[in-house]
């Protein structure tokens, strides 16, 4: 291929993050370098299957794309998840959300070992505004 990207980011769906993920990627100078991946529930499709839909879109980026970085994100109040109702307080479903990242980032790097994975938590505080943070 002649073209390529240096990362992919992998999100949910829900139209609430599209203005903050537009943002992030335009603060980190990651505008035209990065693959896209929206699913519902971000990483749940990779903790759920063996070799899901979202797994087989990363596998393209990295072999038609030759991406370096991948960025995983969830979010609070995800319906793929069940919503914020399911926790009993906000710090409880952050801790859940973060669990899943950890469990989607070591299947990965086990898979992809020389790829930077990053992970990344939306918390949905309106219909205008998720605040994206970087989990380490």
């Amino acid at each position: 291929m002649s073209h390529s990207c240096t990362h992919a980011i992998v999100h949910c769906m829900d139209f609430r993050l599209n203005p903050s993920i537009q943002d992030f990627l335009e603060t980190h100078d990651l505008v035209n370098t990065t693959d896209i991946i929206g699913v519902a529930g971000a990483v749940k499709d990779i903790n759920d299957t063996e070799q899901g839909f979202v797994e087989t879109q990363i596998d393209l980026s990295v072999k038609l794309h030759s991406i370096s970085t991948l960025m995983l994100m969830n979010h609070t109040d995800c319906g793929a998840y069940g919503g914020s109702d399911k926790f009993e307080t906000k710090e409880e479903e952050k801790e859940f959300h973060i669990g899943e990242l950890r469990k989607a980032k070591e299947k990965l790097s086990k898979k992809y070992p020389e790829l930077e994975i990053i992970m990344l938590l939306g918390d949905t505080v309106s219909r205008e505004q998720t605040n994206i943070e970087v989990i380490e």
